[in-house]
């Protein structure tokens, strides 16, 4: 009973190092079991856009998708003033951008969706957080795209597939490739209706209709554009 005790203090005392190790030295990162890094996960599993209305106050930050994806790493999720319920769901972060300078910004993760829509209309943490919806009008440009090779999923059906590859898309990280560059999502177009989401992707030549299912983009429709 003694040894037993022994080493259940041990363990025990090397537990209590290891936390202290997670929390002060790694910053929780690698503990994606954490309400924090959960929600970090389910934002940079997704496209995130912003609007076009508030396009301009994000050019002004100069910012990168891995200039994104590390303000998202580092930030804190602010728990207290979020939308943990409802669809969507709708979360305030706390950033610092790659000069210094603190900015809360506000995700909205919509049921069913591959889509996050970054809300940067206000350096404040907004009061009416209940009241952040998904768009429903304009259009909307990425500025993250998951790491992901395989993202995209073209389905089985033989015209989907001709249509892709006649454009040039043999795998999912070419077409990743090109709507990164230059596309769009259609907020007036796309639904978001939990499982029932549909999302409309575009640029100058094709009009891609998707939608979200175990973690791949699906694409149902693919139109050209003369």
């Amino acid at each position: 009973m003694e040894n037993f005790l022994k080493r259940l203090k041990l363990y025990g005392i090397g537990f209590g190092i290891g936390l202290f190790c997670v929390f002060f030295f790694f910053k929780n990162r690698g503990c994606s079991w954490l309400p924090e890094n959960k929600v970090k996960e389910s934002i940079l599993q997704r496209i995130i856009y912003i609007h076009t209305e508030d396009s301009l106050n994000f050019t002004k930050l100069k910012l990168g998708s891995s200039e994104v994806k590390k303000m998202i790493d580092n930030g804190s999720v602010v728990f207290s003033e979020s939308k943990k319920k409802g669809d969507p769901r709708a979360y305030v972060m706390s950033c610092v951008t790659p000069k210094g300078k603190k900015i809360n910004w506000i995700f909205s993760l919509p049921d069913g969706s591959f889509v996050s829509e970054l809300k940067i209309n206000s350096n404040e943490i907004i009061p009416s957080i209940n009241k952040v919806r998904n768009s429903i009008k304009g259009k909307g440009i990425p500025i993250y795209f998951p790491k992901n090779d395989e993202l995209f999923y073209f389905g089985e059906k033989e015209n989907l597939k001709k249509q892709l590859k006649n454009l040039g898309f043999l795998k999912s990280k070419d077409l990743q490739t090109k709507l990164e560059k230059n596309s769009y999502i259609n907020f007036e177009k796309t639904k978001f209706d939990g499982q029932n989401s549909t999302h409309f992707l575009e640029n100058e030549n094709f009009e891609i209709e998707a939608t979200w299912y175990k973690e791949k983009i699906t694409i149902k429709r693919l139109s050209e554009k003369k």
